[in-house]
């Protein structure tokens, strides 16, 4: 089966981020086009961002797809920052587990 997850180029500005004031919409829009199954947790939460496993238990692959456009942003410390607390507790979720 095929994931996927976005680009800052689909349904969104070049470089774009927590400032383009329709992502959230544009996000609706990419799961619409994928059919995204209505019960997923991409509907329910801001970003894109998923967890896939592959494989049967002591061979299995996690792959974790982030989405880094979604809260793209001004870090604590005045640089630039991808991620936030949601996607760090999802990856730490998925890390343990």
């Amino acid at each position: 089966s095929l994931r996927y997850s976005k680009d800052d180029h689909d349904y969104g500005s070049n470089n774009g981020g927590a400032e383009y004031v329709d992502r959230d919409a544009t996000q609706k829009m990419f799961l619409n086009f994928l059919d995204e199954p209505l019960d997923s947790e991409r509907w329910t939460r801001p970003g894109v961002y998923t967890a896939i496993r592959w494989g049967s238990p002591g061979k299995r692959l996690l792959f974790l797809m982030l989405d880094v456009r979604y809260f793209k942003g001004r870090a604590p410390d005045g640089g630039t920052t991808n991620l936030n607390h949601a996607i760090f507790e999802f990856i730490a979720h998925y890390s343990s587990s």
